[in-house]
């Protein structure tokens, strides 16, 4: 199968095509790409137990109220390696939260700067364990303080619901096969002209966002509040595919 090749913001291309899922990764998940012709994508891993059809709109996973003012050591300026304790039952897979961001929520220092998680081992309820930063802190954060922590948005999202609980991820160009057994890597598009699976009848230059009735549709912006996905560019049917110019993430 013939398959485009995005090319990276430094100009390289890659080796896998929009069309293409694979096994093994080629970038960062969250990395993004983009073709001549404007449309962007970005790269997403797939973990879960069903497959992901193409045309329909992901949602990034759910954050648990876990993932709040976990308890931190105390750090200073420089400092890459961050001692964190969860909070709840979360647990965590190792470098689950890899690419992620994490930010300082409460304390007399630290606050309202975030950065990028670069890996950390597993870890189980309430087990101290280690962030790994890809920056020094630039600020230093204090005995007191509790952090945040999210996933990368396009590690593992999912169907988009259609209570629209998280931010919309973009669409896969093909079906992704089903990765809780081995993880599934893929470029959505989040930017431009794709088809995406409509969920009503829809009017040419209408914006549409994500359906509260069928997952992964979309539907016309004005009937209900939630991220708005795009703008129709061909008349919408509902449960067919239709041309969408994409606004999600450019």
């Amino acid at each position: 199968m013939s398959s485009p090749y995005p090319v990276l913001y430094n100009g390289l291309g890659v080796s896998q095509g929009i069309y293409d899922v694979v096994t093994s990764p080629i970038v960062s998940v969250g990395t993004r790409a983009s073709l001549p012709d404007g449309r962007v994508f970005y790269y997403a891993r797939h973990s879960g137990a069903g497959a992901l059809a193409a045309g329909y709109l992901m949602s990034a996973e759910l954050a648990s109220v876990d993932m709040d003012d976990m308890v931190c050591g105390t750090s200073v300026v420089g400092d890459t390696a961050i001692l964190m304790t969860p909070v709840g039952t979360k647990t965590y897979e190792a470098n689950e939260l890899a690419e992620g961001y994490f930010c300082y929520a409460t304390g007399t220092t630290g606050d309202g700067v975030g950065y990028k998680i670069k890996s950390h081992a597993a870890t189980v309820a309430t087990t101290e364990f280690t962030i790994n930063l890809y920056d020094g802190l630039a600020i230093a954060g204090s005995a007191d303080a509790k952090a945040t922590v999210a996933k990368n948005p396009w590690m593992d999202p999912v169907i988009g619901p259609t209570s629209a609980e998280g931010m919309l991820t973009g669409v896969p160009q093909i079906t992704v096969p089903i990765g809780d057994t081995t993880a599934q890597y893929y470029w959505s598009q989040t930017w431009g002209m794709a088809g995406v699976v409509a969920g009503d009848a829809t009017t040419i230059g209408e914006a549409v966002m994500l359906d509260t009735t069928d997952a992964g549709e979309t539907l016309v912006i004005a009937t209900a509040a939630g991220p708005q996905a795009g703008v129709q560019h061909t008349l919408g049917v509902n449960a067919s595919t239709t041309l969408t110019f994409l606004t999600i993430a450019p």
